[in-house]
């Protein structure tokens, strides 16, 4: 099975919605930058719940043009984190621990803000809805800083995420994309379909 190193940048590249929060640096937040703080981190919450259960994802992206691209797969089961596409896998060693190391170090570079939206249903399950901007502090030299405008729809019952779309500035070859999490009977896909 081909074993990959995943980075920050190669993520986002990669499936192009990378969702973390980053506090707002203030001694006084005004009312505002509580509310912000707030639904960021309700986004926040729900990502390290995700990362302590076996999870499945569903990834659409699209073109600048707006045109569906092939979908992308990611399925995180049994200690190891499988990322595939046109019915072929590659996968990396991942625990829960690394995953939430992860998401705490990628708050160190990102400059958000997040708000709620109103509430809405997802397949019949009720969620809280919430709108995130950011910014982060890396990218490559003379091109344009990273950025993402993004919506998720996180469970009122379990906290997860079953939701998510987004667009990333500073990507020239991608449009919106959409998300969507399932967390039933998530297994390892076919030995048959991963690379040697």
């Amino acid at each position: 099975m081909s074993e990959v190193r995943p980075t920050v940048c190669a993520t986002i590249a990669t499936f192009m919605l990378v969702c973390c929060t980053i506090s707002a640096q203030a001694a006084e937040p005004t009312n505002g930058q509580t509310a912000s703080k707030d639904a960021c981190r309700v986004i926040f919450d729900a990502l390290i719940a995700q990362a302590r259960i076996p999870f499945a994802a569903q990834i659409v992206p699209t073109n600048k043009s707006g045109q569906a691209l092939p979908p992308l797969e990611k399925r995180w089961v049994g200690g190891r984190l499988y990322l595939g596409q046109l019915g072929r896998w590659q996968s990396i060693p991942m625990t829960s621990d690394q995953m939430i190391e992860d998401l705490n170090h990628t708050r160190q570079f990102l400059k958000e803000s997040c708000k709620f939206d109103k509430d809405e249903l997802v397949n019949g399950e009720p969620t809280r809805v919430v709108e995130e901007q950011w910014i982060a502090s890396f990218g490559m030299p003379g091109a344009p800083t990273p950025s993402m405008s993004q919506t998720m729809w996180i469970s009122k019952e379990t906290g997860l995420p079953l939701r998510l779309t987004g667009i990333m500035q500073g990507q020239d070859a991608f449009g919106p994309a959409s998300m969507t999490f399932d967390y039933n009977n998530v297994v390892p896909p076919p030995a048959k379909t991963q690379s040697p």
